[in-house]
């Protein structure tokens, strides 16, 4: 049950680029960060955490790919960046950014913890990361489909 809501949550980010955007050129930036994102997103889902698990994750995951768009529009010197370098400006042991739409201090925890597991994610899966044509990464977001 919990691996067919997976499923779907990762079907939905698709729209995700489209929403984060304010021009066109932060849709191409907005997929960068999404594909940076999907490995995780996808481990989430065949790691067996609770349906409710997988919609908070996913959830602070989409504010988290709004909050980097809203700050490198806002700059501008990193949109030269890949989505996995976007997100490791923002994200670390720490946490993530400040994210504007959390209402309260136990809110922005939860997003953090988000942020926290992903940055990990990232840093302890390098070969995913750098190397983006090797079958295995292909076939690691493709595999619940199967």
């Amino acid at each position: 049950m919990a691996k067919d809501v997976g499923k779907n949550l990762l079907a939905k980010t698709a729209e995700w680029p489209e929403s984060w955007s304010r021009s066109d050129s932060d849709v191409t930036m907005g997929q960068a960060i999404l594909d940076a994102m999907k490995p995780f997103l996808t481990h989430l889902v065949t790691s067996g955490k609770s349906k409710t698990t997988l919609r908070r994750h996913f959830g602070h995951a989409f504010l988290l790919g709004g909050e980097v768009i809203d700050r490198v529009y806002e700059g501008g010197k990193l949109k030269s960046l890949s989505g996995e370098k976007l997100l490791l400006q923002f994200i670390g042991e720490d946490g993530g950014p400040l994210c504007h739409h959390n209402g309260n201090e136990a809110e922005h925890r939860e997003y953090d913890t988000t942020c926290r597991k992903l940055f990990r994610y990232i840093v302890s899966e390098p070969v995913l990361y750098r190397h983006p044509n090797i079958p295995d990464r292909a076939n690691l977001w493709t595999s619940l489909e199967k």
